[in-house]
């Protein structure tokens, strides 16, 4: 909501990448996001960025499905890239997802449909997506997830120093206030984690998930990088 107003300040910055969060064009989603005028804030911020990267970040939901495609549209006539999230009730922060945002069979279906023709998402991707929203807000961690890998290709840095290690469900694992950053990724405590979460010792969670996914299946992610490519 801010980028419009700090273009300027990003543009002369090292940043390399902005992510956006929308989760449908216009007035829908501002009710999603709780904020009248999101999505136009978002749109001319984004437009005001010079020789950046930017990526329109979609929580898949169902009053989002009818806007998907349109959403897609948007991020490939600018030439931004796109990606999905999943609506999560695993850990704890979400366990009290609302319902009448979750996917029914019908949604969910167009929902697959225009992954698969517009964003070319592989078969294992859109299994995935379709297991998760057929089991509905019930779903509980059953063990039969992806490695999760994302604590060896992320980090999250919270206003408040915090260092999280690419997952925002676990607790830190330092704080920059207290320790210089390097010390906190060399630390056995951070390699601890990173492994922990690699054999899913936690409650479970979708964040990022298609991450881990391709993770499994290495030679149908290049297939799929070249089509996108090829695309575009």
């Amino acid at each position: 909501m801010l980028l419009k107003k700090y273009a300027q300040a990003i543009n002369a910055s090292p940043l390399t990448h902005v992510a956006i969060s929308l989760d449908a064009v216009g007035k829908t989603n501002d009710v999603l996001r709780g904020v009248h005028g999101y999505f136009n804030l978002a749109i001319e911020g984004a437009l005001n960025l010079k020789g950046k990267e930017i990526e329109i970040s979609c929580t898949l939901t169902q009053p989002g499905v009818a806007h998907l495609e349109a959403l897609i549209d948007l991020a490939q006539s600018n030439n931004w890239a796109f990606s999905y999230n999943l609506l999560n009730n695993m850990i704890s922060k979400f366990e009290k997802t609302d319902l009448s945002c979750w996917p029914n069979k019908e949604s969910l279906d167009d929902m697959l449909e225009i992954l698969e023709r517009k964003v070319r998402l592989p078969r294992f991707e859109l299994d995935y997506i379709k297991k998760h929203y057929e089991q509905g807000a019930s779903r509980v961690y059953d063990g039969d997830e992806p490695p999760c890998i994302l604590g060896y290709l992320q980090l999250y840095i919270v206003s408040n120093g915090d260092v999280l290690s690419g997952c925002y469900g676990l607790p830190p694992v330092g704080n920059i206030l207290d320790k210089d950053l390097e010390e906190i990724l060399g630390s056995e405590n951070y390699q601890q984690r990173n492994q922990a979460m690699l054999r899913r010792e936690c409650k479970g969670c979708v964040c990022n998930v298609n991450l881990n996914l391709k993770a499994q299946h290495p030679f149908a992610t290049l297939t799929h990088s070249m089509e996108f490519r090829k695309k575009s």
